[in-house]
């Protein structure tokens, strides 16, 4: 009955639609090509973002994971797949970068998975679960000098990593995390590691240790 009452929004940009479900412009911009991001002085071969935090791709990431909403967390997955499965990617095997147990049980999902996987199933690469996140707190809640220390303990790797590595996160903010998950698949043994993001908040190389 509320249904009947309620007048669908964009879960993006709150817009009217006719319809539950994204705008057409919202819509459009999920649709885009992924960006390639300059990698020169990082660890990483190559980097592509889905577009930026404070556009359409960065409202569904934060309606998806402070909702909770894991419909949505499904549909920005599902769309991150087919842009990476479009753009004809090289890589051998897919890694997420994890979250703690807590997080995970809190939000019931967790994004950069359901993206790993959807991925697996749109070009066909294993999904390897590669990484382990340490206890700790969220990097949403630190300081950018924060992020940068706190990072290199936090994310650790469990097993041995052969090939090329599509490594998939949520955010890119100040790279921290990002950097520590790259730096220890290199070191258990992958051959190169490339990322994807489904959306960025800055401006690439803005700090010595990766992507800002």
């Amino acid at each position: 009955m509320l249904d009947l009452f309620t007048i669908p929004e964009c879960p993006s940009c709150a817009a009217t639609v006719p319809r539950a479900g994204l705008c057409v412009d919202c819509a459009d911009a999920l649709g885009q090509p992924l960006r390639a991001e300059p990698v020169a002085g990082t660890p990483w071969a190559a980097f592509w973002t889905g577009g930026p935090y404070a556009g359409p791709a960065g409202s569904l990431v934060r309606a998806a994971k402070f909702g909770p909403n894991e419909a949505i967390a499904l549909d920005l997955a599902e769309s991150l797949a087919r842009r990476v499965a479009g753009a004809g990617l090289c890589f051998d095997v897919v890694v997420s970068v994890p979250t703690t147990p807590w997080r995970r049980y809190w939000r019931g999902f967790h994004l950069p998975d359901l993206a790993a996987r959807a991925v697996g199933r749109a070009t066909g690469a294993p999904v390897l679960d590669a990484l382990h996140r340490r206890w700790g707190a969220a990097q949403s809640a630190r300081g950018e000098a924060a992020r940068l220390q706190a990072a290199s303990g936090l994310v650790v790797a469990r097993c041995p990593v052969q090939g090329r590595a599509l490594v998939i996160d949520d955010v890119l903010t100040t790279g921290a995390t990002l950097h520590a998950a790259a730096c220890e698949l290199l070191g258990s043994g992958a051959a190169e590691v490339v990322g994807v993001v489904a959306a960025s908040s800055g401006p690439p190389l803005r700090l010595p240790v990766g992507f800002s």
